[in-house]
């Protein structure tokens, strides 16, 4: 399907059944490929269409626009522009880096959860007990941080296994509740 095509059908489906779940699976098919590489925590979410609210101020009207509910069932906008963008070789090497570490970061979770057996581990912010489900792993210093320093001294950029014995030395991670991690800005290409 051709770029043209794919907006098309995008529009179509978001104009004939306004406001409510994406149910067409052609509708998720074609902007799960965005959310993998954008937004890998939104990936597999459920699908919306919502009202964005305009803003008069500016000379800009509302729109309906696609959405992916959150889990903790917020609503965030994605733009049908940027979906048919092209990935810059920033956010590539970015999915990359993060794909390499993604074993170090379960494995944190799996020990944090074995530790703590037979209760359940807490989030290092609030101390509330936290369910598999809702724990995620955050990094203490923020991933971009971590990744532009490994990228201003890497001599490799492209090499993942230095990325990720870099990390391991450097990062301190610890759980919080997903909740606790998306109100930092956690969970996406900036936590």
């Amino acid at each position: 399907m051709t770029k043209t095509q794919t907006l098309k059908t995008l529009d179509a489906y978001r104009l004939a059944n306004g406001v409510g779940p994406v149910t067409d699976p052609l509708v998720v098919e074609l902007l799960q490929p965005w959310l993998e590489l954008h937004a890998p925590n939104l990936a597999g979410r459920p699908l919306h269409v919502m009202w964005r609210p305009g803003d008069p101020a500016r000379g800009r009207r509302g729109s309906l626009c696609y959405a992916v509910e959150t889990h903790d069932r917020h609503l965030v906008p994605v733009s049908t522009k940027a979906l048919l963008r092209p990935p810059t070789e920033a956010e590539v090497r970015n999915k990359r880096m993060r794909e390499a570490i993604a074993g170090q970061m379960l494995g944190f979770k799996e020990r944090a959860f074995q530790a703590s057996a037979p209760r359940l581990p807490v989030s290092a912010l609030s101390g509330e007990a936290l369910t598999w489900d809702d724990a995620e792993v955050d990094h203490v210093i923020p991933f971009h941080r971590l990744r532009d320093e490994w990228l201003a001294q890497a001599g490799d950029q492209d090499d993942m296994n230095a990325w990720a014995l870099w990390h391991l030395m450097h990062a301190r991670v610890r759980l919080l509740s997903r909740a606790e991690n998306g109100a930092r800005g956690g969970s996406g290409d900036d936590e």
